[in-house]
């Protein structure tokens, strides 16, 4: 379906990409938003919102009106990248919902969530919903976040400080990585057959992708023990 999405930007709907982690919904997504812009056009029209961080309802009604309301060029449409959206409280989920109503013309919106049974409906009835099963992950896929990480990164992991962690899990989990990718750059290490073990649980332990990450940079620089 984004293949076919990827033909005719200009016919994209608001979409919902929904799945457990390490299923693939984030570079499906930047797959299509990368057929769309330049890496110009990206940063001028892409705005990314991180709900795990802010719930409520003000950044809703204040930031998304505000780059709702900015004029486009050259491109179909804006774009606004909201992910864990679970985690928005109900009043600002309604407040998300008018915004798709009053500014669908010239932006989109996507959506990222483990769990969309947590969206109310009137949000999920205006978007193509795209489910994403575990596993979904290619070999392929692997191999072209795995260059995009060497290149976000410019350094070997080890050693790192706990204020260099927190940082490289943020700046990783915005650029788009998961965990699994991180985890597949330790293969030479005494460790790595352990990690990969108990990898699973620890996914389904956290629940959040940018804490996986965290958390796996954090066992490999031996600041934590599992």
């Amino acid at each position: 379906m984004i293949d076919s999405f990827m033909k005719d930007p200009h016919n994209i709907p608001h979409i919902l990409f929904y799945g457990s982690s390490n299923s693939g919904k984030k570079y499906n997504l930047e797959r299509l938003l990368n057929s769309i812009y330049t890496k110009e056009t990206k940063k001028l029209y892409t705005m990314y919102i991180h709900c795990s961080k802010c719930k409520g309802i003000k950044v809703i009604r204040d930031e998304i009106k505000d780059f709702a309301k900015q004029q486009i060029n050259q491109v179909p449409f804006k774009s606004i990248i909201i992910y864990d959206a679970e985690n928005l409280t109900i009043d600002a989920q309604y407040s998300l919902r008018r915004c798709i109503e009053v500014y669908s013309k010239n932006t989109r919106f996507f959506i990222i969530t483990h769990n969309k049974d947590k969206l109310i409906s009137p949000i999920c009835s205006r978007f193509v919903q795209i489910y994403h099963p575990h596993n979904y992950v290619k070999k392929e896929v692997i191999n072209v976040d795995c260059e995009h990480l060497n290149e976000t990164m410019n350094e070997t992991f080890i050693p790192l400080s706990l204020d260099k962690i927190l940082y490289l899990s943020q700046t990783l989990y915005e650029e788009g990585i998961y965990g699994y990718i991180i985890l597949s750059k330790y293969k030479s290490h005494k460790d790595y057959v352990y990690m990969n073990f108990h990898y699973e649980n620890i996914c389904k332990e956290l629940k959040n992708e940018k804490w996986i990450i965290f958390y796996i940079l954090s066992f490999f620089n031996g600041l934590i023990k599992i």
